[in-house]
C-alpha cells in the first residue's frame, strides 16, 4: 500500500463529513450554510463582500490543514508503536513525524503572521471611482503651488494654505460658498460664519479680497463624511448603506447630517471593518472630530426629530426562534447603550415590530463588535455577534467541555440600541417577520437554571410545557 494513502483516506473523509455538514446545514440552491470558524466572521447572506470570504477561506485552510497535520502525526506515532524490528517502518516513522513538526512550524508561523505582525495581509480593500466635485479657490499672485486649492469640505484658514483667493469656481452644483471675516476652527453650522459682511456666493465669481476663510453649505440631503476635523477637508455625501468605503475608508475625520427635511434627520451606524462588521458608532448628532475611530463602512438612516415609535417594539429571546423572553418592548434606546441583564451574553433571538433599528454589540458601553438589525432574526448563532465567546456562554445546543466550545461559539450581546426610523428608511425593505404564535417562554433562574416553569405566555398558547434539556416552550 502507498504510504501516502493514509493520508488520503483521512482528507477524504473530512472532506466528506465537511460535505455531508453543509447538504444537512441549508439549501443549496438558496443559500450555503458555512461552518462557523472562531475570531472571523461567516459568510451568511448575499451581500457578504469578497473580502469576508476570502478571510474565511484562509481561516478555513489552516484549520483544515490543522487536522491533517494532526492526522499525519497520529499514523506517524501508530507507526512507530508498531515498527519494532523493522529498520525501514520506523524511519519511516521518524520522517512522518519531523515532517508533522515542521508542519504544525509552518502553521503557527503563517498565524503568527496573519494576526500579529501584519493582519493586513487578509484585509483586502476594492478601490471604487476617484470623487471629483466642489469648489475651486484660485489666488494667481499666490506662490508656486498654491496658487489653486480644490475642496468639498470648508476652509478654516486661507493663510495656512499660503493663499487669499481672488475667484471661485464651482465644479458641483449643489453647494453654495459662505465667506468668513475671520478664520474659524468649526463649521458645524451656518452661524459660524453670520457675522460676515458677504453675500453668498452660488455661482462661479469673484472671492472678497479680505475674507480669510470659507464654509461650504452642501444642499444634499445625506451624511458628510469629511478627511479633517471640525468639517474640512475631503468630503463624501452619502444617503444609503455601504459595504465598503473604498478610496475613503479609513480617513473620516468629522461627520455631518443634512437633513432632508423640517422634521427628519439623517443617521449613520460607522463600522470599523468592511461589510458592516468590527466596531462600531451609532450617531444621531454632527461630531466635529471622530477621534481615533477608523470607519470602513456604514448604515445611513432616516429618523423624525421625535424619535416617534412605530409598532409594538423591539423583543430579545435568550434562545433560537423567539424563545425564553429576556427583554422588551423596547420602543427607545437612542441616547446611552442599553443592556440585557442577566441575560448578558446570552441573547439568541429578537423580534422586530415596527420601523426599528437595532444596533447590538459586545460591551455593555457599545464597544467591540457590532451588528445590525431591521428586521426580525430567529437565531443569531450563525450571525457574527452569535460568534464571539469561546469561553463562558455557548450557544445553545452546543456540546461544550467545562464551558469551553470547541465546535461552536456562543453570544457576546451585551448592549444594545434602538432606533425608531421613519418610513423611507424602511421602504425598501421587506416587512419584519411576527413572532411566531402561540408561543410560551420558560423560567430560567441566573444561578439555578431552568426552573421548568412557564414563565409567559400567548393568549392562544394551550398547555404549555417546558423541555428541561433546552429550557424551551411548547404549546399543544
Amino acid at each position: 500500500m502507498p504510504k501516502n494513502r493514509p493520508l488520503i483516506l483521512l482528507l477524504v473523509m473530512i472532506l466528506a463529513l465537511f460535505a455531508a455538514n453543509l447538504a444537512v446545514a441549508g439549501d443549496p440552491g438558496l443559500e450555503i450554510e458555512y461552518p462557523n470558524l472562531p475570531s472571523v466572521q461567516t459568510p451568511n447572506t448575499v451581500r457578504t463582500i469578497l473580502p469576508v470570504y476570502v478571510e474565511y477561506i484562509i481561516h478555513l485552510a489552516m484549520a483544515l490543514s490543522g487536522l491533517i497535520i494532526l492526522g499525519s502525526l497520529l499514523y506517524a506515532g501508530f507507526l512507530y508503536m508498531t515498527s519494532s524490528g523493522n529498520p525501514s517502518a520506523l524511519k519511516d516513522s521518524k520522517d512522518r513525524m519531523l515532517s508533522s513538526f515542521l508542519g504544525i512550524i509552518i502553521l503557527l508561523s503563517s498565524y503568527l503572521i496573519f494576526q500579529t505582525i501584519n493582519p493586513k495581509l487578509i484585509e483586502l480593500t476594492i478601490t471604487g471611482p476617484e470623487y471629483i466635485g466642489g469648489v475651486i479657490f484660485r489666488d494667481p499672485d499666490a506662490p508656486e503651488g498654491s496658487r489653486e486649492f480644490v475642496t468639498t469640505g470648508s476652509v478654516a484658514d486661507f493663510g495656512k494654505l499660503n493663499m487669499q483667493p481672488e475667484t471661485v469656481t464651482f465644479i458641483s452644483t449643489d453647494v453654495e460658498v459662505v465667506p468668513c471675516k475671520e478664520p474659524g476652527p468649526n463649521f458645524s453650522d451656518r452661524s459660524n460664519c453670520e457675522d460676515h459682511p458677504y453675500a453668498t456666493i452660488t455661482s462661479d465669481g469673484t472671492f472678497p479680497a479680505d475674507a480669510k476663510a470659507a464654509k461650504l453649505i452642501w444642499k444634499t440631503p445625506g451624511v458628510y463624511l469629511y478627511d479633517k476635523t471640525n468639517f474640512q477637508g475631503e468630503m463624501r455625501i452619502y444617503a444609503g448603506n455601504e459595504d465598503t468605503l473604498d478610496d475613503f475608508a479609513g480617513k473620516a475625520k468629522s461627520i455631518f447630517f443634512q437633513p432632508p427635511n423640517s422634521t427628519e434627520s439623517f443617521g449613520a451606524v460607522l463600522f470599523t471593518k468592511e461589510g458592516l462588521t468590527g466596531e462600531c458608532k451609532v450617531l444621531t448628532d454632527p461630531v466635529a472630530n471622530l477621534g481615533s475611530f477608523s470607519t470602513s463602512s456604514l448604515i445611513v438612516f432616516r429618523h423624525r426629530n421625535d424619535f416617534l415609535p412605530t409598532g409594538a417594539g423591539v423583543n430579545f429571546y435568550a434562545n433560537p426562534n423567539y424563545q425564553t423572553h429576556a427583554k422588551g418592548a423596547v420602543t427607545g434606546q437612542i441616547g446611552a447603550w442599553g443592556n440585557f441583564g442577566t441575560y448578558d451574553n446570552d441573547i439568541y433571538s429578537l423580534s422586530i415590530d415596527g420601523r426599528y433599528l437595532v444596533v447590538i454589540a459586545d460591551e455593555t458601553g457599545g464597544t467591540g463588535k457590532c451588528e445590525a438589525f431591521r428586521t426580525s432574526d430567529s437565531d443569531l448563532s450563525d450571525n457574527p455577534i452569535g460568534q464571539c465567546t469561546l469561553i463562558g456562554t455557548c450557544s445553545p445546543g452546543c456540546p461544550n467541555i467545562w464551558g469551553w466550545c470547541p465546535v461552536c461559539t456562543g453570544s457576546c450581546a451585551s448592549g444594545f440600541k434602538v432606533i425608531p426610523l421613519t418610513a423611507a428608511s424602511a421602504a425598501t425593505l421587506p416587512p419584519p417577520p411576527p413572532p411566531p404564535l402561540p408561543w410560551c417562554t420558560c423560567s430560567i433562574d441566573p444561578t439555578l437554571g431552568c426552573m421548568g416553569v412557564v414563565d409567559q405566555q400567548s393568549p392562544d398558547c394551550n398547555n404549555p410545557t417546558c423541555d428541561m434539556d433546552t429550557c424551551t416552550c411548547t404549546c399543544q
